[in-house]
């Protein structure tokens, strides 16, 4: 007996009883990013960072290498606007979707609301010379101030004829002017909002900026008409859109030492750099993998570097005025992970579909790379890999179509010939033709024969198609689950489809799964539960245990064992039935707070269990059972597994001897890390 092997029989002996009954836990390590609406940079410690997001605010106290969500006290947390105090940076107000103005005194610790509740707050501004005033614009109400910090609020709306205030700026060398963009122009005050005047009319304006040291020059932002410059305060107005790619501007940002160098942020073509004053516009987006800049903003104490939040993918930094960036969301767990896909060959390659993108992971799920490069949209729906060529990676947008990688997604292509709807929200592939495709889309399904070079409207159903299941034996029978229609079913590959919900409790089908061994069981999670049906989609029966009438909204039926199936639902349980779905019990404890919308079993780790959720991507290396080193599948974990598991103690991947089963944490050894593991499965 190896030396090795000795000491492992000698720590079994040792370890107390209490250490063989552990259980394991969810871990996540991204991907990170999500929606950004807004940043704030504190002006007295510019390593301190905020960022208001659809998830609530973060913070980040090293420059953006980390940050920490700051919800406590938050009731809504859709943050649209944040404002720090200039004579106190650890007070800091934020506008919100629905429930107005929150304040914090301490940094973030704690918030509360700021007498303002009820109202969807897109912008904030503070009077730099009397940080007591306040304002707020408001979508549908105006603009409102208050002159205690937040205390109490008055509506300043006279001469404001559009209600609908989108963006505020302050000039800083006469608090008393304030400029207010709507969604029909710009409006400019003179006395602290006792009375408004358009300066700019016909046009979006989604923001405004004013040159810090030359107060009378305004920026508007607007969408589809670029950006207007005033050089007068308002008074007349010139378009400087020369070199910007596209006019849908969306955030803006002026150098604080420098007047004439801008930002600007675009709807899907990245930002862009001014250093005229806005004359010539020059590309600035290198290494922005998310091309939606939804908000920028400039360190005041070091100008080179700047900030761009996205749409989905996070936020990205430049420490060289725009000329490159660099991804820093760690924390940021607001991507939400819609689907799952991983190299079927073994490597540990994961890929995650997710509303900022696509993402890839070289090391099943410890760290996380953004793969969106070239994709249009950065909202994917659904990955599926060619099992013959698992470098071959289909993805599918909510907005442009279908993508196609054939380097691992380095590299993305569109492929869109004939795909009549580019609302594509499911793919599926035939795994005996893996060049056969299919596309759901908001009026129907699309088949490609072709590997996704063309694409043809099938079966003249015009529903909602948002789940596909193909049965494995044979191939040109699919089922299709729609949003509203309940499930459909072909058996000529998508020639014809009829419908196969009989019984259903919901139309709403969010999930279906096969039992491999019996293809005519099938699975189907909706908004009202998970329904099985054992005779091909002919009637269908409401499994009562386990999730019983919660919204299922992702299953998987384990390919070696089909009576093992897994249940992700809507609430962010995840159940686990080991006999066909007649009893479940949930996989550890709960992953996350918010949907899961996706499950994945390593196939070269069959222990280790993937979720997508709203929070990221999730793993637990037990799923919820001892069975996990029940390597014998006699139901119990005993000195016999312990013993199998002793005979590969020490072996490698590549060596004879190992044995991915018995490979607990999947490193690639079979070592002790893996029998603290088996310990917690005795």
């Amino acid at each position: 007996m190896s030396i090795a092997r000795f000491g492992l029989l000698a720590l079994l002996g040792l370890l107390p009883a209490s250490a063989l009954a552990g259980s394991a836990s969810w871990t996540s390590s991204g991907p990170y990013g999500g929606i950004i609406e807004a940043l704030a940079i504190d002006p007295t410690n510019p390593q301190v960072v905020y960022a208001g997001t659809d998830k609530g605010v973060y913070k980040s106290a090293d420059g953006a290498a980390s940050w920490t969500r700051i919800n406590a006290g938050l009731t809504d947390t859709y943050i649209y606007s944040l404002a720090i105090d200039p004579s106190d940076p650890r007070t800091i107000y934020a506008g919100t979707l629905l429930g107005g103005v929150f304040k914090t005194t301490n940094g973030g610790d704690a918030w509360a609301v700021a007498g303002q509740t009820d109202a969807y707050v897109h912008a904030l501004a503070i009077d730099p010379t009397n940080p007591q005033v306040v304002y707020a614009g408001a979508v549908g109400e105006g603009v409102f101030r208050s002159a205690d910090r937040g205390g109490a609020w008055e509506r300043v709306n006279s001469g404001l004829t559009n209600l609908r205030v989108l963006a505020l700026a302050i000039d800083p060398s006469n608090p008393r002017t304030l400029y207010a963009g709507t969604d029909s122009g710009v409006f400019k005050t003179t006395s602290a909002g006792a009375s408004w005047a358009a300066v700019l009319t016909n046009a979006y304006v989604h923001a405004l900026a004013l040159a810090p040291s030359s107060p009378r020059t305004v920026y508007a932002q607007t969408l589809g008409g670029g950006i207007r410059r005033s050089l007068d305060g308002g008074d007349t107005w010139t378009r400087i859109n020369t070199g910007l790619r596209n006019t849908r501007a969306l955030s803006l940002a002026i150098d604080p030492s420098d007047p004439n160098t801008l930002y600007a942020g675009t709807e899907d073509q990245g930002a862009f750099r001014s250093a005229d004053g806005g004359e010539l516009w020059t590309p600035a987006s290198k290494g922005l993998t998310n091309t939606w800049v939804h908000v920028l903003a400039v360190d005041p104490a070091s100008p080179q570097t700047v900030y761009a939040g996205t749409l989905g993918g996070g936020v990205f930094k430049s420490a060289d005025r725009g000329n490159s960036w660099t991804s820093v969301s760690a924390g940021i767990a607001n991507v939400r992970a819609v689907s799952l896909a991983m190299d079927p060959s073994g490597a540990g390659v994961l890929y995650a579909g997710t509303s900022g993108g696509a993402f890839k992971s070289a090391d099943r799920g410890n760290s996380w790379t953004s793969i969106s490069a070239g994709l249009t949209n950065t909202g994917v729906s659904a990955l599926v890999i060619d099992p013959s060529s698992p470098r071959t990676i289909y993805a599918g947008a909510y907005r442009d179509g279908v993508f196609k990688s054939t380097d691992g997604g380095g590299v993305w292509t569109p492929i869109r010939a004939g795909l009549e709807n580019l609302r594509v929200v499911a793919l599926a592939l035939d795994p005996s033709s893996p060049r056969t495709l299919y596309a759901g889309t908001s009026s129907g399904v699309f088949r490609s024969p072709d590997g996704g070079a063309s694409w043809t409207h099938t079966g003249q159903i015009y529903a909602y198609f948002q789940v596909f299941a193909i049965d494995p034996a044979a191939p040109r029978t699919v089922y299709a689950g729609t949003g509203g229609g309940g499930i459909f079913k072909s058996t000529d590959g998508g020639d014809t489809w009829k419908a196969a919900g009989s019984g259903l409790a919901s139309e709403w089908v969010q999930a279906l799964g096969i039992d491999r061994a019996s293809p005519q069981t099938v699975y189907a999670g909706t908004a009202k539960g998970l329904f099985r049906t054992s005779n091909g989609g002919d009637t269908w029966a409401a499994v009562r245990t386990g999730p019983g009438n919660v919204g299922v909204s992702a299953l998987w039926i384990d390919p070696a064992n089909p009576q093992t199936v897994y249940a992700g639902t809507d609430s962010g349980d995840v159940y686990r039935s080991l006999d066909g779905g007649a009893a479940w019990a949930t996989v550890n404890a709960r992953p996350a707070k918010t949907w899961v919308s996706a499950l994945w079993i390593d196939p070269a780790s069959p222990q280790t269990l993937y979720v997508g959720t709203e929070g990221g991507v999730f793993a637990t290396t037990r799923p919820g059972s001892p069975l996990a080193a029940d390597f014998n599948g006699d139901g119990l974990v005993t000195f016999d597994d312990f013993f199998a598991f002793a005979v590969r103690f020490g072996a490698r991947r590549g060596d004879p001897l190992f044995d991915a089963r018995f490979d607990l944490d999947a490193d690639g050894e079979v070592g002790f890390g893996d029998f603290f593991i088996f310990a917690s499965n005795w």
